[in-house]
């Protein structure tokens, strides 16, 4: 999968169906929806009136929901609750996939993972792939405090593990960096795409997730469109 144009009005939310396990990025489709529907288009965040969970709808219009509450907030830039509020009869014309995963996965480059009964950190890149990083490179790219943020994951099936370890402050694909004062993501093979102010509010990208990186990172990368 690529995400051929990250920052453009069309693909906005593209960033998160990427991440979800949607298997190809392809235009939107219509669901059979309610007519008690307000206009519901891919990446949209809902809420039925009055309830608790928040869903968000794929490519297809299918909702998929969070997981938990860690998982909702690493969507989102502000970690505020947004979403579109719907009514009960228009979610209930709405459908899950029809496979497995239903749910939302953490967003890529958010913060260090691991799972409940292990001890090796992870950092969530593309397409879900886990990269196991050692402690050195974990307090070189996310700061010596981030034991104090590391994320539980629950044995959830869906996740594949990387066997290259990331040993130093280097990319990784997914990663949302800072070189030299530009910002940047890491696309899948590690071309790198300049974030501009506009890109990283549409993307709902945290500020808290971009990593500061010396120049020798990115050395020899392709350089992608903004």
């Amino acid at each position: 999968m690529n995400l051929k144009k990250i920052f453009t009005m069309g693909v906005v939310m593209t960033t998160i169906l990427w991440s979800l396990g949607v298997a190809t990025l392809v235009p939107s489709v219509a669901n059979a929806m309610s007519s008690s529907c307000p206009t519901l288009v891919a990446g949209d965040m809902i809420k039925v009136s009055g309830k608790p969970a928040i869903y968000v709808l794929d490519n297809n219009l299918n909702y998929r929901y969070f997981s938990d509450g860690d998982v909702y907030k690493s969507w989102n830039a502000d970690e505020k609750y947004s979403y579109k509020s719907i009514s009960q009869s228009c979610f209930d014309s709405l459908t899950q996939p029809a496979a497995a995963p239903y749910h939302v996965f953490y967003r890529n480059g958010s913060e260090v993972v691991k799972y409940l009964s292990s001890d090796t950190l992870y950092v969530v890149g593309l397409n879900n792939v886990l990269y196991p990083i050692t402690d050195a490179a974990a307090k070189a790219i996310f700061g010596t405090s981030y034991k104090t943020r590391i994320i539980g994951l629950s044995e959830w099936p869906y996740y594949t593990k990387s066997t290259a370890t990331i040993t130093e402050a280097s990319v990784y694909e997914g990663a949302l960096i800072k070189v030299d004062g530009i910002t940047y993501f890491v696309d899948a093979g590690k071309v790198l795409r300049k974030v501009t102010a506009e890109g990283l509010t549409a993307n709902r990208f945290k500020a808290a997730y971009v990593r500061t990186l010396p120049t020798s990172s990115i050395a020899g990368l392709t350089m992608g469109a903004d």
